[in-house]
């Protein structure tokens, strides 16, 4: 299911978007209302707070953009809330400095018709190096891994997080298999001998690459990298 990361960055565009205003005589309302335009979930409400100060507006920067928004909706994906900051905006080059919050309780639509829950999006980091941590709690990150099984005609059964990996019932033997990031992607590199079976993929052009998974029995982390300069047009 490459758009799982993919509607990610969607909505991490969102606080991307927050630094693309090049108003000369920014004030706090005007940014608050150009946010609000570039939202990514149309007319559905978001609450805008900014910060501003004579000398950071000097230095070419907003002090802070607070983004929060509850029960939001987008190409049939869902999010029970969000609540993300960005600092130090730069107001000619979009960069800053930093982002603190994320998204939580957000539902993922499927080709077949179903969804993927995910517990909690956490983003962090300045536009340089922004990175993104999806948290799916033990029944969700089973259901993603067999719904991406079945999506690639690979039929196995009985599956089991484990520390690094999954465990699985395959040819009607219990095998346990490695889940890990390889160029990019989130992949089990070697299938039973067969090569990588690819979990979650993004396209050449895809802003996001996937750097990391922690499996245990109780659920999956995803780390990945977000191109900011990319979302914005500008890198």
């Amino acid at each position: 299911m490459r758009s799982f990361f993919g509607f990610l960055g969607f909505v991490a565009v969102l606080i991307l978007l927050v630094a693309a205003f090049a108003v000369p005589a920014v004030v706090g309302p005007m940014v608050a209302s150009t946010v609000r335009a570039a939202s990514p979930f149309g007319d559905q409400p978001l609450d805008v707070q900014v910060e501003v100060d004579a000398i950071g507006l000097i230095r070419g920067f907003v002090r802070e953009i607070h983004v929060s928004g509850s029960n939001l909706e987008r190409d049939g994906g869902t999010i029970e809330s969000l609540d993300i900051k960005v600092q130090a905006v730069g107001i000619g080059d979009h960069a800053f400095t930093e982002t603190l919050g994320g998204l939580d309780g957000i539902a993922l639509p499927t080709d077949d018709g179903s969804s993927i829950s995910v517990a909690r999006v956490t983003l962090s980091g300045p536009s340089t190096a922004l990175t993104a941590e999806a948290t799916m709690e033990r029944a969700a990150a089973l259901a993603f891994i067999q719904h991406q099984f079945d999506a690639q005609g690979v039929a196995v059964s009985d599956l089991q997080l484990i520390a690094g990996g999954v465990s699985l019932l395959i040819f009607g033997q219990r095998v346990e298999l490695p889940i890990g990031a390889q160029d990019g992607a989130l992949v089990i590199p070697d299938m039973l001998g067969a090569g990588s079976l690819e979990l979650l993929t993004p396209l050449p052009d895809d802003p996001w690459r996937v750097t990391g998974a922690t499996i245990t029995a109780n659920g999956m982390v995803i780390d990945a990298t977000v191109d900011a300069g990319r979302l914005l047009g500008s890198g």
